[in-house]
């Protein structure tokens, strides 16, 4: 049963490390999505820079690309060395998606719907693998980390005494929480903040 824990547990690092790389190279690819909408623009309309929604649009979803890089890669390089951290910080950001993964992926599907005209017969897709991320893999992955099989995968050096293993699991789920927060109240900024001081 260990064995099978580790097969699944390298399974899940190789695709979270395929996931963090791929994303590191769409973040600077999707750079130049923003030449596209500019003047002489192949799809060009006015108002499209600083400031306007197809800008913070398209800014939000290159900060995500970073963002699931700055994760996917160390937890899918702790996943292949079965390092002790990893299923604390797993298991710490999948009760945070599960908190606030539901009006992220309404935005997020919202968002998609709008910005790339998705076709009514892909929709129940784009539903379906929606549903899968809210709250299904997450469920299934929390039993998992949870586990006893899979607790023991990664116990294969002695857990140390820090501030990662004795800070109880609803402050780190906390802390991440804020972190999120921090981040989102920065989006506005892409919109020139809440209130817009034209000259006159």
């Amino acid at each position: 049963m260990n064995q099978r824990s580790i097969t699944i547990v390298r399974l899940l690092g190789t695709a979270l490390l395929l996931i963090g790389v791929v994303s590191a190279l769409l973040g600077p690819a999707e750079v130049h999505v923003f030449y596209w909408f500019e003047d002489g623009g192949r799809f060009h309309y006015g108002g499209a820079g600083f400031g306007s929604l197809m800008f913070a649009n398209i800014a939000i979803q290159i900060a995500g690309y970073y963002v699931i890089a700055v994760l996917c890669i160390p937890l899918g390089y702790g996943h292949l060395k079965l390092r002790w951290w990893t299923p604390a910080i797993m298991t710490t950001l999948l009760i945070a998606w599960l908190i606030v993964g539901l009006p992220l992926s309404l935005t997020a599907l919202m968002m998609l719907v709008t910005s790339k005209g998705v076709s009514l017969v892909s929709l129940p897709f784009v539903a379906l693998g929606f549903i899968l991320l809210y709250p299904v893999i997450p469920i299934m992955l929390l039993r998992f980390y949870r586990s006893p099989s899979a607790q023991r995968a990664f116990q294969t050096a002695e857990i140390p005494s820090n501030w990662l293993s004795e800070t109880p699991q609803n402050v780190k789920v906390a802390v991440s929480l804020m972190v999120l927060l921090a981040l989102v109240l920065h989006f506005p900024l892409l919109l020139d903040g809440f209130f817009h001081c034209s000259a006159t």
